[in-house]
């Protein structure tokens, strides 16, 4: 199996309030569930196509197509198959950064009572010209890659207030609960889908993104709506065993085998806990629809 950097790269200042995580996802290296997280984000499709569900509703992303999650927002990907995988740039930033901008580019705004929303989806050729500076300067790394990252993150950000998005401003009311950070959240999901049933580690994955259990737990069930990580990488192995019953290329028996857990009599019991019925009936009712 592929590594993440393979499909993956990430960037963040100092100060973990702006970034960037560039991407090539197809449907075998990740698989996500609904989520949520406390920064705006900003996706650019460089390339191919992918769906991305925000609000309820299904957005088809096509190259040049740019999209803004607001914090909070529930939200997840779906990409193309492996040999033609889904690849775009995600830019994200604090509420603190975005209401700097807003100050500089003379928006009126009290973030002290309200707050900004981003609504639909578009399509402008210069934020796809940055975002594509933005992925070169990720790749080459040369002397001055990371001014030149930040100046096009915030030149992006000018453009989508310029031309793109509907902007609402809403009255701030309850505060958001705290979150996993998006990045963290990101690559705690690009984890889960590296594993199977038998070699999930919550330690492992907490060492990884570089937090402490307690912590991880406590804001990744804020940002996932689950009681747990392990809930949520159960019902992340169960989505990816219904797509492959579906499919049906594969015994149930190797379905099983191929998501990593010991024995069928296991897996048919967490399938059963997450989907509330039995591998064969399902299966069985997928057939049915299909005649």
């Amino acid at each position: 199996m592929k590594k993440p950097q393979d499909f993956s790269q990430f960037w963040f200042t100092s100060d973990l309030e702006m970034g960037l995580h560039h991407f090539k996802y197809s449907e075998v290296n990740f698989e996500c569930l609904p989520h949520s997280h406390g920064e705006y984000i900003i996706t650019v499709c460089l390339n191919r196509d992918f769906d991305y569900y925000i609000r309820g509703k299904c957005v088809h992303m096509a190259t040049g197509d740019l999209v803004v999650t607001n914090p909070g927002e529930i939200h997840h990907g779906c990409y193309r198959p492996a040999d033609s995988p889904s690849e775009g740039i995600s830019l994200f930033l604090t509420k603190r950064i975005l209401n700097e901008v807003l100050k500089d580019i003379h928006i009126p705004f009290d973030p002290a009572s309200n707050h900004i929303l981003l609504l639909g989806k578009s399509r402008d050729l210069k934020v796809l010209q940055l975002a594509q500076e933005v992925y070169q300067e990720l790749q080459k790394r040369e002397q001055g890659y990371e001014i030149i990252i930040r100046s096009c993150i915030l030149q992006i950000l000018v453009y989508v207030f310029r031309n793109c998005m509907e902007t609402v401003i809403m009255p701030t009311q309850t505060p958001l609960p705290r979150q996993l950070p998006w990045w963290q959240m990101n690559q705690s999901i690009e984890y889960m889908n590296a594993r199977g049933k038998s070699s999930f580690r919550l330690p492992e994955l907490c060492t990884q993104v570089g937090t402490s259990s307690s912590r991880f737990i406590r804001l990744f069930k804020n940002s996932a709506n689950m009681k747990d990580p392990h809930t949520y990488f159960n019902a992340l192995l169960i989505d990816k065993a219904q797509k492959m019953l579906r499919m049906g290329e594969h015994s149930i028996k190797e379905v099983s085998y191929l998501l990593g857990f010991h024995n069928v009599s296991h897996f048919s019991t967490v399938f059963r806990s997450v989907s509330g019925t039995t591998p064969n009936r399902y299966r069985q009712l997928e057939s049915e629809k299909s005649v």
